[in-house]
């Protein structure tokens, strides 16, 4: 299990890492100057424009000529959000193949296919934008597996009893990819000595993606049963948890061959989708993640442009400060899983009251805390980066409940219930960049 959780969770910081990216990069790559003149925007210098030392607003007409490529507003918020609506179209056939022939595969090959158009952002971008679009679609395509099947992997390695605690560590694994890739894209994206610099960007992360999929076939098993080198007391310890639950579908004795595994875990279980689709708390957990996802989605595409159009982050100040949010939420996240296991342990407190409970304080702080941002001004930039920091890190109380509620709902349909909790949330990963280019457009 400890193996699992790390390598699942280095698996979402590098996805995440190949997902982030291009908020970074793309400050990089495009040329601010005919961005904001073709959305027929005049061209000021950013917002708070330090002058002489002193925070204040300087609108002299500034000509930049910082990027190749002239895209406007609404262009980049189509580039942005491409990449989800391939995420959004995998989702269900993900959570069905891993459900079907195993989460390790289908985790396994997400990644790896994700990695690989990557490693081609570069030339589609080079090339037309339409390619670019076509190209950040497939990579959306191979991510969009990854939680389904990671959820599935986790109904068969453990009990209910602690099994938020290894889920949240290890969907975490996408925070701290955002906080390693926003500052390392940054830094990247600066060397213009190398490439124009932004395409390393895209190299990195798509060659740490290939390294990570070679050790995943290695080292993974798809269950406790059929690995060969774990420890009795182990298996029989995670077989015991799972005990009489649903779970129990996808318990194999450690004495059968390799093709008696593998015959019994290809079994197929008709899906009851009736049931499924028309279940009020799958709807309700859904609609709770749409609201997360409107919130994380906001941070992880529009931060790095407010720090440069708005506060004036030159792109290594930008890619550094863009990160500390999401450490905050790492590190809520983490102690949020293991606070949630240890109140549903309290005899008085039900596992209901506590995915509830946390669901309000994260969504209550994260809105109180954001709303005074719009009224600060120029001098009270560190003040705005804290209160971007309090407000993201919140999202994290909400960890415990987004990631283990499918599997609380249904561990035998893990995989298809986080497919519709995640094609659903995921939706404002195309809403928001199109929402902050038509609002920014003036």
């Amino acid at each position: 299990r400890n193996v699992l959780v790390l390598m699942q969770f280095a698996g979402f910081v590098t996805v995440y890492g190949m997902r982030a990216n291009l908020s970074v990069a793309l400050v990089a790559m495009v040329n601010q100057t005919y961005a904001n003149s073709a959305s027929g925007t005049r061209v000021y210098v950013p917002e708070c424009r330090l002058d002489g030392g002193n925070h204040t607003v300087d609108h002299t007409l500034e000509v930049r000529n910082d990027g190749p490529f002239k895209w406007d507003q609404d262009t980049q918020g189509l580039v942005l959000g491409a990449f989800f609506y391939g995420y959004l179209v995998t989702q269900l056939p993900g959570g069905w193949l891993a459900g079907h022939y195993g989460g390790k595969s289908v985790f396994g090959l997400g990644v790896f296919f994700t990695a690989i158009f990557t490693l081609l952002t570069p030339i589609a971008a080079r090339t037309h934008v339409a390619l670019l679009v076509a190209v950040r679609l497939m990579a959306g395509f191979g991510e969009g597996v990854t939680y389904p099947a990671a959820t599935v992997l986790w109904s068969r390695w453990t009990s209910p009893a602690e099994r938020s605690a290894y889920l949240v560590f290890s969907f975490t694994g996408g925070d701290f990819g955002a906080i390693t890739s926003m500052p390392a894209s940054g830094y990247l994206s600066s060397l213009k000595h190398v490439d124009e610099g932004w395409p390393l960007a895209f190299y990195v992360f798509g060659a740490l993606g290939m390294l990570w999929f070679l050790v995943w076939v290695c080292i993974i098993h798809e269950s406790p049963a059929e690995h060969p080198r774990i420890a009795s007391w182990e298996r029989d310890y995670i077989e015991e948890g799972i005990g009489d639950s649903q779970d129990k579908v996808v318990k194999v004795q450690y004495t059968q061959t390799l093709s008696e595994k593998k015959n019994f875990l290809s079994l197929f279980v008709p899906v009851p989708w009736l049931k499924i689709l028309t279940s009020v708390p799958l709807w309700a957990v859904t609609v709770e993640g749409c609201a997360y996802s409107w919130g994380w989605y906001m941070f992880l595409t529009g931060l790095p442009s407010f720090f440069k159009e708005v506060l004036d982050f030159d792109i290594k100040k930008n890619g550094a400060l863009t990160a500390l949010p999401f450490i905050a939420t790492l590190i809520v996240k983490n102690t949020s899983g293991y606070v949630s296991d240890r109140l549903q342990k309290h005899p008085s407190i039900s596992r209901s009251v506590v995915r509830k409970g946390m669901t309000f304080l994260s969504f209550l702080f994260a809105a109180t805390l954001l709303v005074p941002v719009g009224f600060l001004n120029c001098s009270q930039q560190n003040i705005s980066v804290l209160l971007l920091t309090l407000s993201c890190g919140s999202l994290g109380l909400y960890a415990p409940t987004g990631s283990a509620n499918s599997v609380d709902l249904s561990p035998r349909f893990a995989g298809v219930t986080m497919a519709i909790y995640n094609c659903f949330s995921n939706i404002t990963g195309i809403l928001v960049p199109t929402v902050i280019g038509l609002m920014t457009n003036n």
